[in-house]
């Protein structure tokens, strides 16, 4: 089995050294992608065919709402699980029917992260 490809989106850049790091732990051998917002992701995509996307909710430019769309609308898109520190079941029943594939509450355990993404890959 090929290594799993794996893009981190958030603004935040401290979030994504976090999710990386956890992720390289956890699977020495995926190839990460990040990127600080939508645009820049969507950009990256073009090159870059992720397996699984870690999408932060709230960003600038681009919404996650917004690049989760983008992402749908491409052929053979990856799964995408939507980071967020605001959460409501109502929210993931709207971000499901938009595509979303999962989700992981922002702040987050390790452990949760690996699950999450063994669950999405």
């Amino acid at each position: 089995m090929s290594a799993k490809r794996i893009m981190v989106i958030d603004d935040d850049a401290l979030i994504r050294l976090q999710v990386c790091d956890a992720l390289k732990a956890m699977h020495p051998d995926v190839e990460l992608m990040e990127a600080a917002d939508g645009e820049l992701a969507l950009a990256k995509l073009d090159t870059f065919a992720a397996d699984l996307v870690l999408l932060d909710l709230f960003m600038p430019n681009l919404s996650g709402v917004e690049t989760l769309s983008f992402i749908r609308l491409r052929p053979n898109p990856p799964k995408v699980v939507i980071m967020t520190s605001l959460d409501s079941e109502s929210m993931r029943e709207d971000l499901l029917k938009q595509g979303a594939d999962g989700f992981i509450g922002k702040p987050f355990h390790p452990l949760e992260l690996a699950e999450t993404v063994n669950r999405n890959l």
